[in-house]
């Protein structure tokens, strides 16, 4: 894994620091400057919204920007002497980096309807951009799998496509096997339009990893 167990993050336990991230958060007052912090927020996921209106080419990458540097509507400093009220940025950096690295596009609102938009999403995902420290090394990470759901909030069907330690992609649909192209497995619609990408997994690309 990436990081010693003697890190400042040493609380996660091996199997934690496989797959949970930890993010720090950052928010500074357009008036008087004073800088509110957050660490060692401990995520097992990515929840990527996907409503988000001024993203041109619904890319998965535009979307994670823009979930790291969220705006916060009406936000109030936290300085006694300021208590501005204001929308602003709120920049968020990986202050961890996981092995595997899980993304669920939120497809489902508070109410339950679906979000049925294509997201583009590519075989490499680069997270360099939102890195606390030099010291985690490039955050290049590699598609592994792709969950796919077809159907509403109230009835649908989940299907699996993923990479085997071959390189090769295979769908798994209940009991229904076959190989498939990198192709489809970037674009499920070619296999069946009603599947919309719900979860990706990425694994973090060897050659990025720094020494453990």
């Amino acid at each position: 894994m990436g990081t010693s167990p003697n890190t400042p993050y040493s609380i996660f336990s091996y199997f934690d620091a496989f797959h949970n991230s930890l993010l720090e958060s950052e928010i500074k007052c357009g008036r008087c400057g004073h800088v509110s912090k957050t660490q060692g927020n401990n995520e097992r996921h990515l929840s990527i919204p996907i409503r988000v209106p001024d993203i041109v080419g619904r890319h998965l990458q535009l979307y994670i920007k823009a979930y790291m540097e969220e705006v916060i509507q009406g936000y109030r400093c936290e300085r006694e002497t300021c208590k501005y009220v204001s929308d602003i940025h709120r920049i968020q950096k990986l202050a961890y980096a996981p092995d595997v690295l899980l993304i669920q596009l939120k497809r489902f609102n508070y109410r339950g309807q679906k979000d049925y938009g294509k997201v583009q999403y590519g075989a490499r995902l680069d997270l360099s951009p939102h890195s606390a420290s030099d010291s985690l090394g490039p955050l290049s990470y590699d598609l592994t799998a792709v969950i796919s759901h077809a159907g509403t909030s109230g009835f649908g069907h989940y299907q699996c496509l993923a990479k085997t330690p071959d390189g090769n992609w295979w769908e798994f649909d209940d009991l229904s096997t076959r190989q498939m192209s990198i192709k489809q497995a970037l674009n499920p619609a070619l296999i069946d339009t009603d599947w919309t990408p719900y979860l990706l997994f990425y694994e973090r690309n060897k050659a990025s990893m720094p020494p453990s």
